[in-house]
């Protein structure tokens, strides 16, 4: 039982809290009094010297603010008396009296408002008060227009060397330019010194010139048929081959075949005659010749008359032109008309 008188003897530690609360309420309490006091003595102070300057103040903005102080302290000593306590929840803030005390100072310390005495002493402004606390930061205005262009400054002294940059993609070749007319032809070097002398090389295959063998000798071959003659050539290097006829100085490229062939199709009378196989290499040129017969069925042309003549003289009749492969044999017959006997 003892114990638990003791403890309560002693208070506890909320109760400790809240009377430390209270207190420093009062004094700060007592604080703001004091200060409104002062300012309100201000107040009045000023009130009577602006009523006895003459002329009033021109300024009608510092009257203004001198009776919005006036109005607002007047409330605040109603509200002191009744120890209410507003709460200003509201989106748009009233100006305090302490607020309206600060634009004041600031009239005052920029020399807009000056306070003369009676006797029409020269007005001195006095030493400007200490800088306020700064102003919650405003919204955000609009972006202005673009101003002019200003005038180029004077050019700026010459920068330090940079690093040198990454090197660039290959460019696009660029046209050939036009071609110089040759230099000079330098003067010929000295004769290096002899080499190492290299292996011995293969013996080599010897020259030869072209031989030229053709087969067969002599063709003959009926109209429409397929002539063919074939060229065989040898030698060192390789000759090049080619076919002609004779009396006509142009190759037969067209009709050659296959190491060296010669190949007629669908001969016909002026396919006849003598044919040439000629090769060359280096070392010189040789050829060989064929003979091509084209068997062709003969033709005659012969004018029919009539002839007309006398009896008992001689009489020449016209030529019978023939051709034809072999050479045909021309004969002549009379062709007998038997007489017709009336009846």
């Amino acid at each position: 039982m003892e114990k638990k008188t003791q403890k309560q003897r002693f208070p506890s530690f909320a109760t400790t809290i809240s009377a430390l609360g209270i207190i420093l309420y009062c004094i700060g309490f007592l604080r703001v009094e004091i200060e409104l006091n002062n300012q309100k003595e201000r107040l009045f102070a000023l009130e009577n010297v602006a009523e006895r300057t003459k002329p009033p103040f021109s300024d009608q903005r510092i009257v203004k603010i001198i009776k919005d102080v006036r109005a607002k302290s007047y409330d605040s000593e109603q509200h002191r008396s009744k120890r209410q306590v507003v709460a200003t929840n509201t989106t748009s803030k009233a100006k305090t009296p302490e607020d309206t005390l600060k634009e004041l100072n600031k009239l005052l310390s920029a020399g807009t408002l000056r306070l003369c005495n009676s006797k029409g002493d020269s007005c001195q402004s006095g030493p400007p008060g200490p800088p306020g606390p700064p102003g919650p930061r405003g919204e955000k205005g609009e972006q202005g227009r673009t101003g002019e262009r200003g005038t180029p400054g004077n050019k700026g002294d010459k920068g330090l060397v940079g690093l040198p940059g990454e090197s660039g993609k290959q460019g696009i070749m660029g046209t050939v330019g036009p071609k110089d007319d040759p230099g000079l032809k330098g003067r010929k070097g000295d004769m290096g010194p002899a080499g190492v002398p290299g292996p011995k090389g293969e013996p080599g295959e010897s020259i030869t010139a072209p031989v030229v063998a053709v087969s067969p000798a002599k063709l003959i071959v009926n109209k429409s048929g397929t002539a063919s003659f074939q060229c065989s050539v040898s030698g060192n290097p390789e000759p090049t081959v080619a076919w002609s006829k004779m009396d006509n100085q142009s190759q037969l490229l067209h009709s050659m075949g296959s190491r060296g062939q010669l190949l007629l199709s669908k001969v016909t009378g002026s396919n006849t005659g003598t044919y040439f196989c000629s090769a060359a290499n280096i070392l010189g040129k040789a050829q060989a010749q064929v003979q091509l017969v084209v068997n062709v069925h003969p033709r005659m042309f012969l004018h029919p008359g009539p002839h007309y003549t006398v009896e008992g003289k001689n009489v020449s009749l016209p030529i019978c032109h023939v051709i034809g492969y072999p050479q045909p044999v021309v004969t002549w017959s009379k062709l007998h008309v038997w007489p017709v006997t009336p009846g």
